[in-house]
Protein backbone atom coordinates (compact mmCIF):
# COMPACT_ATOMS: atom_id res chain seq x y z
CA UNK A 1 0.00 0.00 0.00
CA UNK A 2 1.79 3.55 -1.06
CA UNK A 3 0.03 6.66 -0.80
CA UNK A 4 -0.35 8.31 -4.09
CA UNK A 5 -1.96 11.69 -3.20
CA UNK A 6 -4.54 13.47 -1.02
CA UNK A 7 -7.16 15.44 -2.41
CA UNK A 8 -10.37 17.43 -1.10
CA UNK A 9 -13.74 17.38 -2.50
CA UNK A 10 -16.46 19.91 -2.21
CA UNK A 11 -18.90 19.25 1.02
CA UNK A 12 -16.46 17.11 2.97
CA UNK A 13 -14.19 18.69 5.21
CA UNK A 14 -11.51 15.65 5.44
CA UNK A 15 -9.71 15.06 2.72
CA UNK A 16 -9.76 11.92 0.17
CA UNK A 17 -6.63 9.85 0.25
CA UNK A 18 -5.57 7.68 -3.20
CA UNK A 19 -3.02 4.84 -2.77
CA UNK A 20 -1.84 2.16 -4.97
CA UNK A 21 -2.55 -1.27 -4.12
CA UNK A 22 -0.03 -3.38 -6.01
CA UNK A 23 -1.28 -1.22 -9.23
CA UNK A 24 -4.78 -1.28 -8.43
CA UNK A 25 -5.58 2.30 -7.73
CA UNK A 26 -7.98 2.62 -4.29
CA UNK A 27 -9.38 5.91 -3.11
CA UNK A 28 -10.40 6.38 0.79
CA UNK A 29 -12.65 8.90 2.57
CA UNK A 30 -12.35 8.22 6.58
CA UNK A 31 -14.33 10.94 8.09
CA UNK A 32 -13.94 11.33 12.20
CA UNK A 33 -14.80 8.28 14.13
CA UNK A 34 -16.52 6.40 11.52
CA UNK A 35 -17.67 3.52 12.42
CA UNK A 36 -18.98 2.08 9.48
CA UNK A 37 -17.58 0.98 6.30
CA UNK A 38 -18.71 0.92 2.52
CA UNK A 39 -16.98 -0.65 -0.07
CA UNK A 40 -17.58 0.99 -3.91
CA UNK A 41 -16.54 -0.78 -6.90
CA UNK A 42 -15.71 1.55 -10.05
CA UNK A 43 -14.08 3.14 -7.75
CA UNK A 44 -12.65 6.06 -10.27
CA UNK A 45 -16.41 7.14 -10.39
CA UNK A 46 -17.01 7.85 -6.53
CA UNK A 47 -14.91 11.02 -5.44
CA UNK A 48 -13.04 12.62 -8.45
CA UNK A 49 -14.60 13.74 -11.72
CA UNK A 50 -11.56 13.82 -13.28
CA UNK A 51 -10.98 10.12 -13.07
CA UNK A 52 -15.25 9.69 -13.58
CA UNK A 53 -16.35 7.91 -16.64
CA UNK A 54 -18.91 10.81 -17.59
CA UNK A 55 -17.54 13.41 -15.95
CA UNK A 56 -19.30 13.09 -12.64
CA UNK A 57 -19.07 11.58 -9.33
CA UNK A 58 -21.61 8.99 -7.27
CA UNK A 59 -21.31 11.72 -4.35
CA UNK A 60 -21.46 8.53 -2.35
CA UNK A 61 -19.25 10.87 0.54
CA UNK A 62 -21.81 13.77 0.51
CA UNK A 63 -24.93 11.76 0.39
CA UNK A 64 -23.87 9.11 2.92
CA UNK A 65 -23.01 11.78 5.40
CA UNK A 66 -26.42 13.62 5.19
CA UNK A 67 -27.93 10.20 5.44
CA UNK A 68 -26.11 8.53 8.51
CA UNK A 69 -26.31 12.46 9.78
CA UNK A 70 -29.78 12.37 9.66
CA UNK A 71 -30.15 9.08 11.67
CA UNK A 72 -28.09 10.27 14.36
CA UNK A 73 -24.88 7.91 13.62
CA UNK A 74 -21.14 9.67 12.35
CA UNK A 75 -21.00 9.12 8.29
CA UNK A 76 -19.28 5.57 7.41
CA UNK A 77 -15.71 5.73 5.98
CA UNK A 78 -16.08 4.69 2.15
CA UNK A 79 -13.05 2.54 0.22
CA UNK A 80 -13.61 3.39 -3.37
CA UNK A 81 -11.50 0.19 -5.38
CA UNK A 82 -10.57 0.97 -8.68
CA UNK A 83 -11.73 -1.36 -11.85
CA UNK A 84 -8.64 -2.47 -13.90
CA UNK A 85 -10.76 -1.28 -17.45
CA UNK A 86 -8.29 1.15 -19.46
CA UNK A 87 -7.34 1.72 -22.83
CA UNK A 88 -4.70 -0.99 -22.39
CA UNK A 89 -7.24 -3.26 -21.02
CA UNK A 90 -10.81 -2.85 -22.48
CA UNK A 91 -12.31 -5.67 -20.59
CA UNK A 92 -10.83 -5.14 -17.19
CA UNK A 93 -14.11 -4.25 -15.67
CA UNK A 94 -15.67 -7.30 -16.83
CA UNK A 95 -12.73 -9.09 -16.07
CA UNK A 96 -12.99 -7.89 -12.65
CA UNK A 97 -16.90 -8.14 -12.00
CA UNK A 98 -18.06 -11.28 -13.81
CA UNK A 99 -18.85 -13.50 -11.05
CA UNK A 100 -16.29 -16.10 -11.90
CA UNK A 101 -17.65 -19.28 -10.20
CA UNK A 102 -21.13 -19.02 -12.07
CA UNK A 103 -19.55 -18.65 -15.46
CA UNK A 104 -16.82 -21.94 -14.57
CA UNK A 105 -20.23 -23.32 -13.72
CA UNK A 106 -21.99 -23.07 -17.19
CA UNK A 107 -23.86 -19.57 -16.73
CA UNK A 108 -23.96 -18.28 -20.39
CA UNK A 109 -22.59 -14.48 -20.45
CA UNK A 110 -25.43 -11.94 -21.86
CA UNK A 111 -24.74 -10.41 -25.18
CA UNK A 112 -23.00 -7.56 -23.60
CA UNK A 113 -19.95 -9.56 -22.42
CA UNK A 114 -17.11 -9.35 -25.09
CA UNK A 115 -17.16 -12.78 -27.45
CA UNK A 116 -13.40 -12.53 -26.94
CA UNK A 117 -13.08 -13.26 -23.22
CA UNK A 118 -12.26 -16.75 -22.27
CA UNK A 119 -13.00 -18.07 -18.90
CA UNK A 120 -8.88 -18.18 -17.68
CA UNK A 121 -9.21 -14.51 -18.33
CA UNK A 122 -11.61 -14.18 -15.47
CA UNK A 123 -10.49 -12.56 -12.49
CA UNK A 124 -12.84 -11.44 -9.68
CA UNK A 125 -11.80 -14.00 -7.05
CA UNK A 126 -8.99 -12.39 -6.77
CA UNK A 127 -10.18 -8.78 -7.44
CA UNK A 128 -12.64 -9.73 -4.18
CA UNK A 129 -9.98 -11.45 -2.59
CA UNK A 130 -7.14 -8.70 -2.32
CA UNK A 131 -10.36 -5.93 -1.69
CA UNK A 132 -11.06 -8.72 2.04
CA UNK A 133 -7.61 -9.76 2.65
CA UNK A 134 -5.66 -6.52 1.72
CA UNK A 135 -7.30 -3.29 1.27
CA UNK A 136 -9.98 -3.35 3.81
CA UNK A 137 -7.90 -4.57 6.31
CA UNK A 138 -4.41 -2.20 5.06
CA UNK A 139 -6.89 1.36 4.91
CA UNK A 140 -9.13 0.52 8.36
CA UNK A 141 -5.61 -0.25 10.42
CA UNK A 142 -4.13 2.44 8.46
CA UNK A 143 -7.29 5.01 9.76
CA UNK A 144 -8.13 3.48 12.84
CA UNK A 145 -11.71 3.07 11.75
CA UNK A 146 -13.86 0.56 14.19
CA UNK A 147 -15.06 -1.90 12.62
CA UNK A 148 -17.30 -4.33 14.68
Amino acid sequence: MQLVRSYSIRGISEPIQRFDFSGRTVDFWSPDGAEHLIVTHDGQNIFDRKTSTNGFTWRIAQVSQRVFESHGYRPPAVIAVFHSGKKSNPNGRALDLAPQKFFEEGMRPTRYVPAEITLDQLQSDRYLDQIYDEIVPSLTRHECVRTP
